[in-house]
């Protein structure tokens, strides 16, 4: 058993119990959150975790090293336009622990890499 489903597990127990949890259970409840007192709270789902609308979604960053002000090197250039680019994305959808970029951040990484 993963330690989130033990943690899930053990949650499932304690009546007044909280975990933060990429796994949803039976006997488990997603609860909303929001970013402050006075904006609406929301549940965790595909849609608000990438229109950056839930308050604990979080980002992955890649970052190359290079001189500044210089191009990045031509196989890392080619393997970042690679993961940001239908078929790359394609590949996070399916790998089921990761979110794709929504359109405006592909663009964002995009202009990023010239």
């Amino acid at each position: 058993m993963t330690a989130e489903k033990q943690i899930a597990a053990a949650l499932a127990k304690d009546k007044f119990g909280l975990t933060l949890s990429s796994l949803f259970a039976p006997g488990l409840k997603a609860i909303e959150l929001s970013w402050s007192d006075d904006t609406t709270p929301v549940l965790a789902t595909g849609e608000t975790i990438t229109a950056c609308t839930y308050p604990l979604a979080r980002t992955i960053y890649i970052y190359a090293n290079r001189r500044p002000k210089a191009p990045v090197p031509a196989n890392v250039a080619a393997f970042l336009e690679y993961i940001v680019s239908p078929e790359g994305q394609a590949i996070v959808a399916r790998s089921g622990g990761y979110l794709p970029l929504s359109k405006e951040l592909v663009a964002k990484a995009k202009e990023a890499l010239q």
